[in-house]
């Protein structure tokens, strides 16, 4: 009996999970506001499974957080950030045809990505992006 391939999605959560991972996120708390900073600036802070999940949860940590009013998201430099992880989308062309297949991608999309940005838009904490350099 074969077991089942594990899905492109889950394998893109559990990479982004992993407790050994380095940091890509970081908070600097600064009284009623804080500072995301999308750190991994040799990859000019690709939007990879690992820093997504990291920002989703510290975004989420900090729109519960009642003493924080606002959050400034910028990147460490050179740049914002170059946008999506092409490595993670060549994965993704390569899983299309699996099982879960392009529901699978979607399932990404709209959880990981699409979860930051409603969170983003339905918060009453006030988000303000900080562009530094290359924004993709």
């Amino acid at each position: 009996m074969t077991t089942p391939s594990r899905s492109l999605y889950r394998s893109m959560v559990e990479s982004g999970e992993d407790a050994g991972a380095p940091a890509r996120v970081h908070v600097e708390r600064r009284g009623d506001h804080a500072v995301v900073t999308l750190d991994e600036p040799k990859r000019l802070n690709v939007l990879s499974a690992p820093l997504v999940r990291q920002l989703r949860r510290e975004l989420t940590s900090l729109d519960a957080d009642p003493e924080i009013r606002s959050v400034v998201l910028t990147g460490a430099d050179p740049g914002f950030s170059a946008g999506g992880d092409l490595k993670m989308m060549r994965e993704a062309v390569e899983h299309l045809d699996a099982a879960e297949g392009t529901a699978d991608v979607w399932r990404w999309i709209r959880r990981e990505f699409g979860g930051i940005a409603r969170l983003i838009a339905g918060s009453d904490t006030v988000f303000i992006a900080a562009l530094n350099g290359a924004a993709a």
